[in-house]
């Protein structure tokens, strides 16, 4: 690892070159004015890192950069962010450095900058997030890093870090991953389900089944008959009584009560068979309605690849 000490001497190397660096190269992105405040920041920044002053060195450094955006600056940010503990952002400027300063930056910043790059290669992690589908937004510990594909694996700490992938109409995915020191990304496989609207499901009295219409219809069919059968049953013993009273001789009133006993039967059997379709009907109708239990949770699971780690969900 890169001590303060080292830090200072490799910072120190700005001292001589850093002021002059400034001055010689072409402005990108500030103006005349920027200028002149730009270098006093850097001044103040590199008597600060004399003084091993590294939290107000950084600041310092980030409003020259601010003011009047030179490649050397992002040296000097990078590896203030590195001595303060920051291994991340310190990653990401000294590789923006490297990138923006290009053939023209002095060969001894050039070596430091790769050196400190590959130190913290080896103190921090990977993961890399693929999803089906693509456009999903993907987030790391309440931090939203960009929509799939993200074309890159994420940086991130040694530890468990809180992943969530989400997408318009689809079934939100999070899981808590754990990411290893070293330069092999954990492969987090992420696959968005449709969402799926929900099954309406009706009771007794809910309507709107096929067979339960039906089922009423033989209630009411039964009842009816029912109350009919009450009916001719109670006239048919009034036209007993008078034909026995008659003294059982009047043949139109005997056809009568034969007619009206038969009505009554033939009634009494349609209530019957109306109560039993009606039963069989509501019995059917709720056994359709019932499903089993989905097993919905997803969860995720660890496989070793050829030289990656494997958590899929």
């Amino acid at each position: 690892m890169l001590r303060p000490g080292t830090i200072g001497l490799c910072l120190g190397l700005l001292v001589l070159a850093g002021a002059g660096t400034l001055a010689a190269q072409p402005r990108r992105g500030s103006s005349r004015e920027s200028a002149p405040d730009a270098r006093s920041f850097f001044r103040q920044g590199v008597q600060l890192l004399q003084e091993e002053n590294y939290g107000e060195a950084l600041g310092a450094f980030v409003e020259s950069y601010r003011l009047d955006p030179q490649p050397v600056v992002l040296f000097n940010i990078g590896m203030c962010q590195k001595a303060v503990g920051d291994l991340l952002a310190a990653y990401e400027s000294l590789g923006r450095y490297v990138d923006e300063a290009g053939s023209d930056a002095p060969v001894d910043l050039l070596e430091n900058a790769g050196r400190v790059l590959a130190e913290i290669e080896q103190s921090t992690g990977q993961m890399n997030v693929i999803v089906d589908p693509a456009g999903a937004t993907v987030v790391v510990d309440d931090e939203e890093v960009g929509q799939a594909p993200l074309g890159r694996p994420i940086r991130l700490m040694p530890g468990a870090h809180a992943v969530e992938v989400r997408s318009e109409g689809r079934v939100t995915q999070t899981r808590t991953v754990d990411v290893p020191a070293g330069s092999t990304p954990v492969q987090v496989a992420v696959r968005l389900e449709p969402l799926v609207p929900e099954p309406v499901v009706a009771g007794p009295s809910g309507g709107g089944s096929d067979l339960e219409p039906w089922a009423w219809a033989a209630v009411g069919l039964g009842s009816a008959a029912t109350v009919t059968a009450v009916i001719t049953g109670s006239l048919g013993l009034v036209y007993r009584d008078d034909f026995v009273d008659g003294g059982a001789t009047d043949a139109e009133l005997r056809g009568q009560v034969v007619d009206l006993g038969l009505a009554t039967d033939v009634m009494i059997g349609v209530a019957a068979a109306g109560a039993a379709a009606a039963l069989v009907l509501f019995l059917v109708d709720w056994a359709g309605e019932e499903s089993p239990p989905g097993d919905d949770e997803g969860g995720a699971s660890v496989t070793a690849g050829p030289g990656s780690l494997v958590v899929a969900w």
